[in-house]
């Protein structure tokens, strides 16, 4: 039953972090949000800005090279790649996707027990760190 939610929440990461990286580049504008105002007058843009900083310090992406080195656990296949579960000599489990689109010629299926090192961008979800997977090398 653990491997099935495994695999749930594997494949709810995989699907938020293939949407991220489907476009060319994640940068957008998001429009300015009038204040808003109840209409006896209070203004609560102060306390919905401090609740959108909260949430910005529990999950970030950072585009900046990561790399680790470990151990190929659980693969579930997709259809522009698949997402693995690395662990590192340390027990630290991280979550990967790679992605035919970000790997081109250098993408190759990956299996359970493979050693690899993998470098890429990061997403900090809660206390879990997935990585989108710009380049490998299988050790």
């Amino acid at each position: 039953m653990k491997s099935k939610r495994q695999l749930v929440l594997m494949t709810v990461a995989a699907a938020g972090m293939w949407v991220m990286t489907s476009c060319k580049t994640n940068d957008y504008k998001e429009f300015p949000k009038e204040e808003e105002t109840e209409a006896h007058g209070h203004d609560h843009s102060e306390a919905k800005h401090e609740h959108q900083e909260e949430a910005a310090a529990q999950d970030t992406t950072k585009k900046a090279a990561f790399t680790v080195a470990g151990v190929v656990g659980d693969v579930a296949n997709g259809k522009d790649g698949f997402m693995a579960t690395i662990t590192n000599d340390k027990g630290v489990v991280y979550s990967s996707v790679f992605s035919i689109r970000n790997l081109e010629k250098s993408y190759k299926q990956l299996k359970a027990g493979d050693h690899v090192e993998v470098t890429g961008d990061t997403m900090q979800l809660g206390d879990k760190t997935h990585i989108v997977v710009k380049q490998f090398t299988q050790q």
